[in-house]
């Protein structure tokens, strides 16, 4: 019991640890490129870290899977799906409302008066319906809740797939036959996507559909295969962990921006099958060297902020770190992440951790063992382009 108990911990942070790796690539791309512009006009640095948006997907949609398919049929699919509905709701919203006014505040201090309708009050009631992914896909102009798009993307996950998966389990249909379907899904969407225009292909909620089915239906298979850790000896699968890792930071680090043809035939595919493989060895082992390693507590500390951090990250460099601030832009870098440091602290400490009293059992082994686990955003949840 206290081995699974110890892996069931280890797990958990072995997850916050592959999600501080999206959120990681996700802060050099933001962070990065308005600091290298600075200092050399022209250049940037990391243009590839908005594949830190596909981790997120993909480890939201195993995590989401796992925990509807493992839910109790013990209420009409209606009733299961508004309790999951509801859930979603209070454990997503607040912090979404803290940054929406927190951006409304500041830009009406920072500009000495209310800002025109048409910058914040339209795109920010978009981001609060959850709108922002097709709006930017349409062609809307930049704003300043631009980063709530991945967000809308997973809501749209949220109000299709659980309906789906409670009706397949009530019909009866196993987990292994439901990931083929699933499958099936994913792979006719993203084949339409292939060819819509480098907008569309990546904001629209249907383009990117895709990549939370993917984890989604990894779930299934590990569920259908029993999902019991086998405790494998190290060998070429552990370190292949750290091979996809690498692989993927290499992208991050020289890959072209997310409008590139490259983006959709190359980064996406990779990020997304070492987000699977990622997921996988760390269910297969939880107690190889590459799950030790992402459960480093820094790591974990930093994946479970990581939706907090992700809606405040950019605001701070968009206000300190551009032209007219009277401060060096080394000095104006520093208070910025000063300030996304507090802002983060503020949010999780009062916004997201009062939301996780009502947790689902998500993860279980053979000893009968549950450990309940809350389903951190995979802001969870992404990165936006802000330009």
């Amino acid at each position: 019991m206290v081995l699974h108990a110890s892996i069931q911990r280890q797990r958990i942070d072995y997850l916050d640890g592959v999600r501080a790796l999206a959120i990681l690539a996700v802060l050099l791309v933001h962070w990065g490129s308005p600091l290298a512009q600075s200092l050399a006009p022209g250049q940037s640095l990391a243009r590839g870290g908005y594949l830190g948006v596909d981790i997120f997907f993909v480890l939201s949609g195993y995590i989401i899977t796992t925990m509807l398919w493992r839910s109790r049929n013990v209420a009409s699919i209606g009733s299961q799906y508004l309790r999951f509905i509801r859930r979603r709701c209070a454990r997503l919203y607040p912090a979404l409302a803290g940054m929406l006014v927190g951006i409304f505040i500041l830009y009406a201090v920072i500009h000495g008066a209310p800002v025109p309708a048409g910058e914040l009050i339209l795109p920010g009631l978009v981001a609060l319906v959850q709108g922002s992914s097709f709006y930017l896909a349409l062609g809307a102009p930049d704003n300043p809740f631009g980063i709530t798009w991945s967000l809308s993307v997973e809501w749209m996950f949220y109000l299709l797939w659980p309906l789906a998966i409670f009706w397949a389990k009530r019909a009866g249909f196993s987990a292994r036959k439901t990931s083929s379907v699933g499958m099936a899904v994913a792979v006719a969407l993203f084949a339409c996507s292939l060819f819509q225009d480098e907008r569309w292909f990546y904001f629209s909620a249907l383009a990117r559909m895709p990549e939370i089915i993917a984890g989604g239906v990894l779930a299934l298979v590990l569920v259908d295969s029993g999902c019991r850790p086998s405790l494998l000896r190290p060998n070429l699968a552990h370190w292949g962990a750290f091979v996809a890792v690498a692989l993927v930071a290499a992208y991050v680090l020289v890959g072209p921006v997310q409008w590139s043809p490259i983006f959709r035939w190359v980064g996406l595919p990779l990020s997304v099958a070492a987000t699977l493989y990622l997921i996988w060895i760390g269910t297969r082992s939880p107690q190889g060297i590459a799950v030790r390693a992402l459960s480093w507590s820094p790591l974990a500390l930093l994946g479970r902020v990581s939706y907090s951090l992700y809606l405040w990250h950019t605001l701070a460099f968009e206000l300190l770190v551009r032209d007219g601030v009277p401060l060096p832009r080394p000095v104006a870098a520093v208070l910025a992440v000063v300030a996304t440091a507090i802002l983060t602290t503020l949010s999780y400490r009062f916004l997201e951790l009062p939301f996780m009293k009502s947790q689902s059992p998500a993860f279980r082994h053979d000893s009968g063992t549950v450990t309940e686990v809350e389903t951190v955003p995979s802001p969870l949840t992404a990165v936006a382009d802000r330009r």
